[in-house]
């Protein structure tokens, strides 16, 4: 969905004939006037524009010089890596004050349906109404089996959430995994799953990991949601000590923490932190739900 070097270029030049100028010349447009411009030509249906590119992310651009291509088409890094992953990622677009996405949210399956269909237009130009019903209907079974909830704002979520973020990681993860020696490029995975106050439901939306590894979760403006008692402090006293043994380069660990296996085909082991357990070994969650996005052709594949 990112916008390519050809459809760049076509935006730039419409925008230099727009504001009467060249290329070049755009570089003394008003800020405001020329992202107002910008966002103007990606609004609405990728299927209603003159370019199909740049559906959620719009650079920067591969010249194939200085960004050589995307992480899906390269060899991941031969270095050691810690992936970290929140349980409900789209819940930051879905629930609570201030979330990104205008609304409403879906109060019906016609809502659903719409919804869904935005989602998956971040990833393809056209969208069928057959790949809406088939998504939805992976995720209600999935969800079923599992006894997560089906009503539409759940599934809306799950499906956004794994759409743009745990879908790619745990990918990403899996193929280092297979391609790399653990021994010279050791991976831990781990999902971030301490739920959140309401009005964000018992939920673990996207960004929610930095709170606890800044300790900002004790900032007035973050306290009510995140909680600041015995529990959350615990938590992010782990996660710091997780990711401080690990850039010190050792394997990462905490007193608090159970022994973090290396992240391997035959071994996919994952650091579960949050919750009154505060931190246990298990494996990806809904792990079903991210079956569908295989089927659909979304990158990076297994």
């Amino acid at each position: 969905s990112s916008t390519t070097p050809e459809e760049s270029r076509r935006v730039y030049e419409h925008l230099a004939r727009r504001f009467g100028t060249t290329v070049p010349g755009l570089r003394e447009v008003p800020a405001a006037d020329l992202r107002d411009a910008w966002d103007e030509v990606y609004a609405g249906s990728p299927a209603e524009r003159f370019v199909e590119g740049g559906r959620e992310y719009r650079g920067p651009v591969v010249d194939g010089r200085w960004m050589r291509g995307y992480d899906h088409a390269l060899p991941t890094p031969g270095i050691p890596m810690m992936p970290i992953y929140c349980r409900t990622e789209g819940s930051f677009f879905t629930t609570g004050p201030g979330y990104p996405y205008p609304g409403p949210h879906p109060a019906d399956e016609a809502g659903l349906r719409a919804a869904v269909r935005e989602v998956l237009e971040k990833g393809a130009a056209k969208v069928t109404d057959e790949q809406v019903a088939e998504c939805i209907a992976h995720y209600r079974r999935a969800s079923g089996t599992e006894g997560l909830p089906v009503d539409p704002v759940s599934v809306w979520t799950q499906v956004w959430g794994d759409g743009l973020f745990r879908y790619l990681i745990v990918r990403l993860a899996e193929r280092h995994a297979r391609e790399r020696d653990p021994a010279a490029s050791p991976q831990y995975l781990m999902e971030f799953s301490h739920p959140l106050r309401p009005p964000y439901a018992g939920t673990t939306p996207h960004e929610a990991v930095a709170k606890f590894l800044f300790g900002t979760f004790t900032l007035p403006v973050n306290a009510p949601f995140y909680g600041d008692g015995p529990l959350e402090r615990r938590i992010s006293d782990t996660l710091i000590d997780l990711v401080a043994t690990f850039a010190r380069g050792e394997p990462p660990s905490s007193e608090h923490a159970p022994v973090w296996p290396v992240f391997t085909p035959d071994r996919p082991s994952v650091m579960v932190l949050g919750g009154e357990r505060v931190a246990r070994i298990g494996t990806v969650s809904a792990q079903a739900h991210l079956a569908y996005w295989d089927r659909a052709g979304w990158v990076p594949r297994p």
